[in-house]
């Protein structure tokens, strides 16, 4: 029985769609015009207006997720789906608590969860220290001082990579015990 969740499409959508082929090929694009000797200011700028801050979102989007997986991922959803809705309350309860810990026995479960946290933890990190390096003495934001801050910029593109390939580690389905 294949049953999708709601939690797994949201995966796919933030992870796959949203991070891996709009998110990082943006910030990639963007580091990629600052070293450039003919870079496109108007798109360097756009970059740094419109894409970058949403980073914002889609970490708070990426928290829910790990918060919510354990309890969304967990073989005992099943019962929420034909044909196991049918058995009574009670098996349901019993039978659900125990693929419950035999899952968190047999698969690497909490230690994906905490590496992807972790990475998540560190791509926030790096956006902020991102941000707070475009702030930093007030003074117009330039492609030559851009153009400084590019270690930072780096930095944050590979944690932001880090963190997806990571997340693209949690199973994509429930697994069965």
């Amino acid at each position: 029985m294949t049953v999708v969740t709601p939690w797994q499409k949201r995966r796919d959508i933030l992870n796959h769609d949203t991070i891996k082929n709009i998110y990082l090929n943006r910030i990639k694009a963007f580091i990629e015009r600052l070293l450039s000797s003919h870079a496109d200011t108007s798109r360097i700028f756009e970059f740094l207006n419109e894409d970058l801050p949403k980073w914002g979102e889609y970490g708070k989007e990426a928290e829910l997720l790990l918060e919510n997986f354990v309890e969304e991922m967990s073989p005992k959803v099943l019962f929420q789906y034909p044909p196991l809705n049918r058995c009574d309350k009670e098996t349901k309860e019993w039978l659900g608590f125990t693929l419950h810990h035999l899952w968190l026995t047999r698969y690497p479960v909490k230690a994906t969860l905490e590496a992807c946290q972790n990475a998540l933890l560190k791509a926030n990190e790096e956006y902020k220290k991102v941000c707070s390096g475009l702030k930093r003495d007030g003074s117009p934001t330039t492609t030559l001082n851009l153009v400084e801050l590019l270690p930072l910029f780096e930095t944050f593109r590979d944690a932001c990579s880090d963190f997806s390939n990571k997340f693209g580690m949690l199973p994509r389905e429930i697994l069965v015990v």
